[in-house]
């Protein structure tokens, strides 16, 4: 795919944000002497076109150069911009007073540390602080580049991208009567691993991860993990030992952080707690005078993050992500930067799994306000991130939708599967044949003429799985919880798991697997054929903006509300097999494909067919609730 550089519009320069703070309010001017850290995007090279070759040799099954991961230094030298344009930019920070040490160049990313009052002079901007009423964060809804600099810049963050306001609420639902598991047959034969196998969860809040919490869920559904003690490495700021009770962002890493771990233990956990898309908390400072004052330490954590996975040396096999932003809501050129670094990351190894929403084809917003008819999440909308969608009732499979979702508690809760069609990216080639067939035969043409509908698109879900119904332990309690914020770490669990399979055989991570997915024979996953469409909600009395709620309908093969389908993991490996023994054994990675830190130590899912049998554990024992 190629990728259009950001210009930055109107004769006056001025950049706007992608749409109104929807649920954030101005509390405040930003304190002037509050730091910031702008991360100022490079304009592409010629070297990130062969970067996307590069990507698109790696993932695409019929390649010679089939998982040949990039090695960090590799992936250096196809990220790093053109030296003139680093200069240009460099020179601007200069002659604004702010140079080394507090720019910091990683790729196409420059990092510079300042004060407000620089930053607003800077970017000829006011910054604000604004509050959810439960975060604060510093943005500014405008700000201009100077004209000479509009062809060397494609974002400035954090500036005019505003997440999604945090939920006090939890997306709590009651139990489902009929269980089933996805793998209760497979039993796999299993060789010592000499590698060590991570995988990790991207937190949204701070201090909400809670390792009691986690430790009690693991003595009920996985006692060899609670009798090793098995946790999580936090990196950031975030507390491993106390959570938030009663926010969103709480019952979010409680399900994600439980569930994944108590799948794919004993496989390394990483929690990454930078603070996520709500940015950091504020905190209190005296200055020399002794007057306290407020400071907004404040970053975009989640291209931290990122570059991050991009310029480590070591990386996780896998990534879970449960929150997202409504596509309409994020600018574009900063949504097409974020993508990139997607690309870059799966091309060194790693699996991106993202959460596809929980309010079908409109998605959740604050205060029921609406850009659009059909709202799809991103970066779920990537064309390099692996999206999920949600299904209910295992006995009998189908979408989760308005018709099969039963026992919803509030609006925040799940309603049904997100999906829909990107208004950013365009179709990828691992979807030219799925979805123009989908959308010729089942999309009305009256959609055509509804806001925010996209025919060339790139289509989400890619994939879906058990959604409703998960036992989560928050604040000492376990509740049932739903949403395809569980959805996403369980398939990031399977991804684990078939991770482990192929390094224990010599073989590298599965890395960016969408190209993959979509080439599997018919029946390697389970075509999720029932459940209706995924038409959101707009209560009348929610202020809600929306004339009307279509959704999509499921059908056989793929759609956009369950993707693919839901896993089945013997069929997954006799997958990965069958390619394994028509193409050998393609056991060279190419470099740290295997996303390991390097230690000599044998990690291994120690039976795997125990592991496995952890899944059908973890879903048969909800019946306790029953």
């Amino acid at each position: 795919m190629r990728w259009n550089r950001l210009r930055l519009l109107l004769s006056t320069v001025l950049a706007l944000a992608a749409a109104s703070p929807t649920g954030w309010h101005i509390q405040q001017r930003a304190p002037p002497n509050a730091s910031i850290t702008l991360h100022i995007g490079l304009a592409a090279s010629d070297s990130f076109l062969d970067l996307e070759k590069a990507a698109a040799q790696i993932a695409d099954p019929g390649h010679e150069k089939f998982r040949q991961h990039l090695t960090v230094d590799q992936l250096q030298i196809l990220l790093t911009a053109p030296p003139s344009t680093s200069a240009k930019v460099s020179r601007w920070l200069h002659d604004a007073g702010i140079q080394l040490p507090s720019v910091h160049q990683r790729g196409n990313v420059l990092d510079a540390a300042m004060k407000i009052d620089q930053a607003e002079k800077l970017l000829n901007a006011k910054f604000y602080v604004y509050t959810d009423g439960w975060k604060d964060i510093l943005r500014a809804e405008n700000f201009s580049i100077p004209q000479p600099l509009q062809e060397s810049i494609e974002f400035v963050a954090p500036t005019n991208v505003f997440p999604e306001p945090s939920n006090r609420k939890a997306v709590v639902l009651t139990m489902s009567a009929h269980l089933l598991v996805y793998a209760k047959s497979t039993t796999l034969p299993t060789h010592p691993s000499q590698i060590e196998l991570t995988f990790a969860v991207y937190g949204t809040e701070a201090a909400v991860f809670n390792a009691t919490d986690l430790q009690t869920f693991l003595e009920t559904y996985n006692e060899p993990a609670a009798e090793a003690r098995a946790s999580y490495e936090i990196v950031g700021s975030g507390d491993a030992a106390n959570g938030v009770p009663g926010v969103e962002g709480a019952f979010e890493t409680a399900l994600t952080t439980q569930t994944f771990l108590g799948l794919a233990w004993p496989a390394t956990g990483i929690f990454y707690n930078l603070g996520g898309v709500f940015g950091p908390s504020n905190a209190s400072s005296v200055d020399a005078t002794g007057q306290r004052y407020t400071t907004y330490d404040t970053y975009d954590p989640f291209v931290q993050f990122l570059q991050d996975m991009m310029h480590n040396e070591t990386v996780p096999s896998v990534v879970s992500f449960s929150q997202s932003w409504s596509e309409n809501q994020v600018d574009e050129g900063y949504a097409r930067s974020v993508c990139r670094m997607l690309q870059a990351i799966g091309a060194r190894g790693v699996t991106l799994i993202f959460s596809s929403g929980n309010n079908g084809a409109q998605g959740n917003q604050p205060d029921q306000v609406h850009l659009d008819i059909f709202e799809p999440k991103f970066p779920a909308s990537c064309p390099y991130a692996t999206s999920v969608g949600g299904t209910t009732n295992l006995a009998n499979e189908m979408a989760a939708t308005q018709q099969t979702v039963e026992g919803v508690i509030n609006k925040a809760s799940l309603i049904a599967s997100g999906g829909g069609f990107s208004n950013y990216f365009e179709r990828p080639d691992y979807q030219s044949t799925m979805v123009p067939a989908y959308i010729d035969s089942h999309v009305p043409s009256s959609y055509r003429n509804l806001s925010g509908f996209n025919a060339s698109g790139r289509g989400i879900p890619d994939l879906s799985a058990f959604s409703t119904s998960f036992p989560t332990v928050t604040n000492n309690s376990t509740i049932p919880v739903g949403g395809t914020s569980a959805a996403a770490p369980l398939w990031a669990a399977i991804i684990t798991l078939l991770n482990d399979y192929e390094i224990s055989r010599g073989r590298p991570t599965l890395g960016f697997i969408n190209p993959w997915l979509y080439s599997l024979p018919n029946g390697t996953l389970h075509d999720i054929t029932q459940g209706g469409d995924n038409s959101g909600q707009c209560a009348p009395n929610s202020n809600c903006t929306l004339s009307q709620t279509p959704g999509y309908n499921v059908s056989v093969g793929w759609d956009p509300v369950t993707g693919l389908g839901s896993p089945m993991f013997n069929r997954l490996v006799d997958a990965l097999e069958a390619r394994a023994g028509s193409n050998g054994s393609n056991s060279t990675s190419g470099g740290n494909g295997s996303s390991t830190s390097g230690s000599s130590t044998a990690v291994r899912l120690s039976d795997t067919s125990t592991a496995i049998l952890l899944l059908s554990l973890l879903i048969s024992s909800l019946t306790w609730l029953l």
